[in-house]
């Protein structure tokens, strides 16, 4: 003989049986109507002695977004995956063989450099300690650098920007000449702030006196006061954080 389950209801409370939902309307406020739904569907109840145990109370609207979010829910293998890392690629170097070096009358040392230049005037002025080439510029034009190369830079104290050295003629090698010339000019602008330091030197052939255009002379002694003396060539080192990059070294007496 089977039993029938016996549902239990509060005084007050209307139920209304169908053949797998049992449903209490009760009058909670004059603005809203909950329902006890009993079973919802995907619902595992537990009975006891005196039948099932009721559902939590939701309303309506719950019971048609939480359908709504079953059906659409995002599965983790639509997530984006995360960006790859950034990773600095260095510049190519100016030499394929990474074997770029100064003429020795330009390389730093610690004893007294062979060139005897006071960077506040001309470069025309310098000139070597050496007896045997003492009085001849056919130095000047010797190539500076090597191998060839089409550029290069020079950092100076002093001189906020660095100074890049270019040849005088496309396609050939930078020679001494350049080098002493773009230093000199750059410690200029830096001391007249920007100012032109007039036009380039005319480089013809050696052992050929050079001027500057006498109009367009800088006073040295803005030069030596902006730089507190330090204005006697002492070569040029290499730079130890940058690659291809040399220091102008400076002393106060030649």
């Amino acid at each position: 003989m089977s039993s029938t389950p016996q549902y239990t209801h509060k005084p007050g409370e209307t139920v209304s049986k169908t053949n797998d939902t049992v449903a209490t309307q009760t009058s909670v406020s004059n603005e809203d109507t909950l329902l006890y739904l009993r079973p919802l569907k995907g619902e595992h109840l537990t009975t006891d002695c005196r039948g099932y145990t009721p559902s939590p109370i939701m309303t309506n609207n719950d019971l048609f977004i939480n359908d709504n979010v079953s059906r659409h829910r995002t599965p983790l293998a639509s997530v984006p995956p995360a960006l790859p890392r950034i990773i600095p690629v260095p510049l190519p170097r100016l030499s394929p063989h990474n074997l770029i070096s100064t003429h020795t009358l330009l390389t730093h040392r610690l004893s007294l450099s062979p060139i005897h230049w006071n960077m506040s005037h001309p470069p025309t002025t310098a000139f070597l300690l050496s007896t045997l080439r003492a009085h001849t510029t056919a130095w000047l034009f010797e190539e500076g650098i090597t191998p060839t190369v089409q550029s290069i830079t020079i950092r100076i104290k002093g001189v906020p920007r660095p100074i890049v050295v270019f040849p005088t003629q496309t396609g050939h090698p930078i020679k001494i000449i350049d080098i002493l010339d773009s230093v000199y000019r750059g410690m200029c602008e830096a001391a007249m702030g920007q100012e032109a330091v007039g036009p380039e030197i005319a480089l013809l052939e050696p052992d050929r006196s050079l001027n500057l255009d006498s109009e367009n002379a800088i006073d040295s002694n803005v030069i030596f006061q902006h730089y507190r003396g330090r204005v006697w060539w002492n070569g040029l080192s290499k730079c130890t954080v940058e690659d291809e990059v040399w220091i102008l070294q400076r002393t106060e007496r030649g």
